[in-house]
C-alpha cells in the first residue's frame, strides 16, 4: 500500500533527540505539533523546531500558531 504524501512537517529537536511530525493538512500539523509540544513542556530541555512546507503563507501561519502555543505554555498573555 502506498503511503499518502505529507505536505506539511515540523522537525523538532529536543534534548539531543529529533522527531518529525508530518500531516496532510496545515490544521492537522498544528494540532499534532501542539500535542507534542505539550508533552515536551514537562521536560527540562532546549527545544527548537523547523517548519517544512512548500507554501510560505502556510509556513507563517503554522509558525504563528506554534509560537502562540509556547507563549500559552510559558504563561505569557
Amino acid at each position: 500500500m502506498r503511503r499518502p504524501a505529507r505536505d506539511f512537517a515540523v522537525r523538532i529537536d529536543f534534548g539531543g533527540q529529533e522527531t518529525v511530525v508530518e500531516a496532510c493538512t496545515e490544521r492537522g500539523l498544528c494540532l499534532l505539533a501542539e500535542a507534542f509540544f505539550r508533552e515536551l513542556y514537562a521536560r527540562p530541555c532546549k527545544v527548537t523546531y523547523t517548519i517544512e512546507c512548500q507554501d510560505d503563507g502556510a509556513g507563517r501561519r503554522i509558525a504563528a500558531y506554534l509560537g502562540d502555543v509556547w507563549l500559552e505554555l510559558l504563561g505569557t498573555p
